[in-house]
């Protein structure tokens, strides 16, 4: 491990020298550099375009593909592909359509997804075959593979990255009670603002971090009034006040590259103690190691001089950006007549389906205003043939499936990445949160359960890409993760008011009855990728992501799984980091102060000073021997209203938390980030629910 940097002042804050909500990201003409956040629809290249429910089946189906073993091999053996290919056109694909409607109110409750078109066509598996040979070659090369990628989002998952390298242990067992067990948690001990002591330099390194406990001065509020802030969140104009922190931020680990390109940690990492666990911070740089390369294919740039994304990193922007289908023109697909033609985009009428739904699953239910036409009664009908006829083909539009828009020809794929992390920020370094995290289950509690969709960090702590390493799952089922995007607003689909219900079925998203260009975009499901021990699972913060639930597979013994979170703060906006702050844990304070090895002793300090200490919790960690503090605690050399005195004062250094005002804003962080993570999924599912 390396000492700390040398002294700096070369950088610029939020919440010091700039605005606490100092914001590149919302458009403005600034010639700002940054990478994307999507935790906001006002963030600058935070939605996608939106996909049709083929393409969306073929990335889950080839991310499918891609989990068997040797597929970058078996994927040239046509035998194998052939094998495939029976498979892919006579297995169910209900998992595609569980995936691709995952939160989606398309059908009305009751009403089957209809499931007589395959997915995966021909054509499309004849498409994914070829997109897979070309990312073959990239996963010979690097370990990686792109997966769920489409209009320039990605994910990247590698199995094989730290194949030859031991993961992070367990630093601490948890105990028999324990569901979820966080080894590591930036929500313990963050920043906090007015309260949290800092160096303006950048002097707190990984080696003799402890010794500088105490140390700094309190940061000051500053005023967001900035070109480049979030509007006041006095008005609350835009919806953005829970999207930023007042009070809080997780402390990054500063991270810099040794000369052959691989990283050191030159700042401690928050809540993990480098004298006690130097083994932990290697591996979880030789992590790191294995991490950055995945970051490098899934971020992209933004550049305000002329707001048009890729700008900043030139060729990045194209790489691996697949246009499959036709693109939308005019509301419709160029070389396709769907509007003059409508016979080639709706199944043909089939009295027998009708018939066979109806037995299967009940009398199918029309509109309300149906009822008006569909009277036997009524004026506009000849005769009972022509009602009942009428009204047969009337369900049948209820049901019917719109016929899906095949991919286009493969065109091969673009290799030679033109931007990497190591070299762009060689000179400043990156800045990292980390995060180990057990999840512990038990025969009396086998079960864990689906998580919340979530965005990684609020908009001040500017995290831009994700990265979890699944150290160690033992004796539990398997699980996924889940990843969906933001949309465009979808008013560019409207081309008459026929052609609604159409463009509902091939994207799988609702629609308002009417265009309207003020509306937000839908969500945008990208699928999922499983969960498997030793995978690393990189992404952009683009994307939310949802864990999904699991259970002990034996339930008579107990299981757990384990993983380690990397979370990347934007490069191009350093932030206060724990370069800048001291450690602020009493019990890391206490031991450097009495204890020395495994002796315990309070020198030359009063032992009135001592019991108050001990009264604070700040020497809870010690392990006194009984006879020891029983010495101590009641000395009783100082009258009662002395001593308390001395407890109103406090003993503890104003830069030291005890642990229980750490548990305090531990939990009104946690509530701050249950409302930030609520507003969100808000923003985000507002047009979903027209």
């Amino acid at each position: 491990m390396a000492p700390g940097p040398s002294p700096t002042t070369e950088h610029m804050y939020p919440g010091l020298e700039l605005p606490l909500r100092h914001f590149p990201q919302k458009p403005r003409e600034n010639g700002q550099e940054f990478y994307r956040i999507a935790a906001h629809p006002e963030c600058a290249g935070a939605s996608t375009p939106i996909l049709m429910v083929r393409e969306i089946g073929m990335l889950i189906f080839m991310d499918r593909l891609t989990d068997k073993p040797n597929w970058d091999h078996d994927v040239f053996d046509e035998t194998v592909v052939a094998q495939w290919r029976h498979e892919a056109f006579t297995q169910s694909e209900d998992y595609l359509r569980d995936a691709i409607l995952a939160d989606k109110k398309l059908y009305p409750a009751g009403m089957p997804v209809p499931n007589r078109q395959r997915i995966i066509s021909k054509k499309a598996f004849d498409y994914c075959i070829a997109e897979l040979r070309s990312k073959a070659a990239l996963f010979d090369r690097t370990g990686l593979i792109y997966t769920l990628n489409s209009r320039g989002n990605r994910v990247v998952k590698s199995d094989s990255a730290l194949r030859n390298q031991q993961a992070p242990e367990q630093y601490q067992r948890p105990g028999a009670d324990c569901r979820v067990y966080e080894l590591v948690d930036p929500s313990m001990y963050p920043f906090v603002h007015g309260r949290s002591e800092h160096l303006r330099n950048e002097l707190v390194g990984v080696t003799g971090a402890v010794e500088l406990c105490g140390k700094g001065q309190v940061t000051p509020r500053k005023d967001r009034s900035s070109p480049m802030a979030a509007p006041d969140p006095n008005s609350d104009s835009e919806g953005w006040n829970d999207f930023w922190s007042e009070t809080y931020q997780w402390l990054p680990a500063n991270v810099s590259f040794r000369r052959d390109g691989t990283a050191k940690f030159t700042s401690y990492i928050n809540n993990l103690h480098p004298d006690k666990h130097p083994e932990i911070y290697d591996r979880i740089e030789q992590l790191l190691d294995a991490c950055i390369p995945a970051w490098d294919h899934v971020l992209n740039g933004y550049t305000h001089n002329e707001t048009t994304m890729g700008n900043a990193n030139d060729g990045l922007w194209g790489l691996f950006d697949q246009i499959r289908f036709p693109k939308l023109k005019d509301g419709s697909y160029e070389g396709l007549v769907y509007e003059n033609d409508k016979s080639g985009i709706w199944e043909k009428f089939d009295d027998d389906v009708v018939t066979e739904h109806e037995h299967d699953h009940g009398e199918i239910k029309l509109p309300d205003w149906h009822s008006q036409i569909l009277d036997e009664d009524s004026p506009y009908y000849d005769s009972a043939e022509e009602f009942v006829a009428n009204l047969r083909k009337e369900k049948w539009e209820a049901i019917r499936e719109a016929i899906y828009p095949e991919p286009q020809e493969f065109k091969p794929l673009l290799n030679g990445l033109r931007h990497k992390l190591r070299d762009r920020f060689k000179d400043t370094g990156l800045q990292v949160v980390v995060k180990m995290s057990s999840i512990e289950l038990t025969p009396e509690n086998p079960e864990f359960a689906e998580g919340e969709w979530q965005v990684e960090g609020q908009l001040n702590e500017h995290i831009v890409a994700t990265a979890l390493f699944f150290v160690d799952c033992d004796n539990v089922t398997t699980g996924q993760l889940s990843f969906r995007m933001k949309t465009f607003n979808t008013t560019l689909l409207f081309s008459c008011e026929d052609s609604v219900k159409y463009y509902e079925r091939v994207y799988a998203t609702t629609l308002p009855d009417e265009p309207d260009y003020s509306a937000p975009g839908g969500i945008q499901n990208f699928g999922n990728i499983e969960i498997r021990q030793g995978r690393i699972i990189a992404f952009p913060n683009v994307f939310q992501y949802r864990v999904s639930g699991f259970s002990l597979q034996d339930r008579t013994k107990p299981g757990h799984r384990r993983l380690v979170t990397l979370c990347l703060v934007d490069p191009h906006q350093r932030i206060i980091s724990t370069g800048n702050v001291p450690p602020q844990r009493a019990d890391w304070w206490a031991e450097a102060i009495f204890r020395n090895g495994s002796n315990f002793s309070i020198g030359n300090m009063p032992q009135e000073l001592f019991q108050v200490l001990f009264e604070q919790g700040a020497t809870d960690s010690l392990n006194i021997p009984p006879e020891a503090l029983d010495k101590i605690r009641f000395a009783n050399r100082l009258p009662l209203e002395i001593m308390e005195m001395v407890r109103q004062h406090c003993a503890v250094p104003p830069g030291i938390m005890t642990p229980t005002e750490a548990r305090q804003h531990h939990g009104m962080l946690l509530e701050e980030r249950a409302r930030f993570q609520k507003r969100v999924t808000e923003e985000w599912m507002a047009e979903e629910e027209v």
